[in-house]
């Protein structure tokens, strides 16, 4: 039998970073949303036991430049799985690709969360949220954000979230250049020096949101990496400029980039 689990890329509103921590990352405030934009997981299950755990995960995808061995979020997930609750099961996941790879969207922190979901609800291991949050927390700094239904207010390195009530529907487009990012590197050209005095004010964000204000969320929507990635990909400003001259209310990068949304 196939499962088919659907797994949804994110949005930045606001993306606000600052010093780094002793542990090597960044403090950072940001507010994620989940769009309707998704890859697909589709999880084919075979009974056949073996000490051989790591050579019965069988990686697949639509997209031939996606990396199908221990590089993948989701061999790590089901590699992780296997070896803690003792799975020897053959486990093929096929990963049908809408997500953009290296854009922003956080697509392979979403096909990690989704993974480790369904891997506990099939073989009802009985991990609470915040148990499988723990597991994400291990592996990246945005996974544990897909444990969420509504927007979030991230903090620390990301893991410290907030629920956000809302009561707004945004029309978004979402264009992805085709360039890939590196969210490491974009991080590491991030200085203290470039911490921007800014004026937009993640509060009223979290407002506009919970009061169905649109117009409070965009104006105040921020990304302060926006302008390290767009000094080495022009495109993205230029996407940003096209964006605002055909009638969008805000066009923003998204995460490190090069993904520019808008909203309408």
């Amino acid at each position: 039998m196939i499962y088919k689990i659907d797994s949804p890329a994110k949005i930045n509103l606001f993306l606000d970073v600052q010093k780094k921590r002793d542990d090597g990352y960044h403090e950072i405030k940001t507010v994620m949303q989940k769009i309707d934009l998704h890859d697909s997981l589709f999880f084919n299950i075979k009974k056949q036991k073996t000490d051989d755990y790591l050579k019965n995960i069988k990686i697949t995808s639509n997209k031939p430049y996606l990396p199908i061995n221990n590089k993948n979020l989701c061999y790590m997930a089901i590699s992780y799985f296997k070896k803690e609750f003792n799975i020897r099961d053959e486990i093929h996941l096929n990963i049908v690709k809408r997500i953009p790879i290296s854009a922003g969207l956080g697509g392979g922190s979403s096909n990690f969360y989704y993974t480790i979901k369904f891997l506990n609800d099939f073989y009802k291991l009985k991990l609470s949220t915040d148990d499988l949050i723990k597991i994400s927390n291990l592996f990246g700094s945005d996974i544990a954000f897909f444990s969420k239904k509504s927007p979030c207010l991230c903090e620390g390195r990301g893991e410290i979230l907030t629920e956000i009530p809302y009561n707004i529907k945004f029309n978004i487009k979402v264009i992805t250049p085709q360039i890939r990012v590196s969210t490491k590197k974009i991080f590491e050209l991030f200085a203290e020096s470039l911490i921007i005095d800014h004026k937009k004010n993640i509060t009223n964000i979290l407002d506009g949101l919970k009061l169905g204000n649109i117009k409070l969320v965009v104006d105040n929507c921020f990304n302060s990496l926006e302008a390290i990635t767009i000094k080495k990909h022009k495109i993205i400003q230029k996407i940003k400029e096209t964006n605002m001259k055909n009638g969008a209310m805000l066009s923003l990068m998204s995460g490190s980039g090069p993904s520019v949304f808008s909203i309408y």
